[in-house]
Formats: structure tokens, C-alpha cells, sequence
């Protein structure tokens, strides 16, 4: 029954690349919806959360890779810009996409939230709120 998963894993990153790629079409360009934009990085980061690295990482580049590709015709035809350079905006944006995306992935394997820092995991959170607390933190009033 392995490959179930397979096919759910390959499911479940279509969607992920669809959804995102959607979002960010819609929220770039030059007339751009940019609240669309705010919701854009949100299915792949879930898939992050259940997916090896490498499935992660192709599939948030080739989602922000397609839905950069709303901009094509205006650099490529309108602009006249030589494909190297065209190539480059595309490629760029949607590599680093793929990099934060590998990083929220590494942060929420190693345990890290938000608001959760490593003295929480420690132990020691309870005695920097006991510190905090503490007049002698605050200063004698001298």
C-alpha cells in the first residue's frame, strides 16, 4: 500500500502548487490583487509540515515560479527584454520562495514556534519569568 501514499503525497503537492501558484498570479502583476498575496505561501507551508525537504523545496519554486509567469508577455514581448535577464526575475524570486520555505520547515522540525523560543524547551522559561519579575531586574529606584 505504499504507493497510497505516493499518489496522496503527489495529490497533496499538485494542490499545494496549484493553490499557491493561483494566489500568487493574482497578487503580483500589474494590476495586483495583493491581499491574494498574503494567503499565497500558506499551502505550501503545510505541506512543508508533512513532506521531505526536497519535496518542499520544488514544490514552493515551481508554485512561485507559476504564478510569477503573469509578468512573461510584458518582459518577453512588450519590453523586449533578453531571456537571460527575464529568466533571472523568475528564477530568483521563486529560489528564495523555496529557501524561507525550507527554513519554516527546519524551524518546525527542530521544535521552534511562535512565541516558543529555545528557553521554553529548556526549562529555564520560569526562572527568566522569575528573574523578570524580580525588583532587583527593574532597578532599586536610586
Amino acid at each position: 500500500m505504499a504507493f497510497v501514499n505516493d499518489y496522496r503525497r503527489t495529490g497533496a503537492a499538485l494542490l499545494a502548487v496549484g493553490s499557491t501558484a493561483v494566489l500568487v498570479w493574482f497578487g503580483t502583476g500589474l494590476h495586483p490583487q495583493w491581499s491574494l498575496l498574503w494567503f499565497a505561501p500558506l499551502p505550501v507551508l503545510l505541506f512543508a509540515s508533512h513532506n521531505s525537504w526536497w519535496g518542499t523545496a520544488l514544490t514552493a519554486a515551481l508554485s512561485w515560479l507559476i504564478g510569477s509567469l503573469n509578468m512573461w508577455y510584458y518582459f518577453s514581448v512588450a519590453l523586449h527584454m533578453p531571456p537571460l535577464i527575464w529568466t533571472a526575475i523568475f528564477v530568483f524570486p521563486a529560489l528564495v520562495f523555496a529557501a524561507a520555505v525550507l527554513l519554516f520547515r527546519a524551524l518546525l522540525r527542530r521544535g521552534s514556534s511562535l512565541g516558543q523560543g529555545p528557553h521554553r524547551r529548556s526549562g529555564n522559561h520560569r526562572r527568566l519569568s522569575i528573574a523578570a519579575r524580580s525588583p532587583l531586574a527593574v532597578g532599586n529606584g536610586e
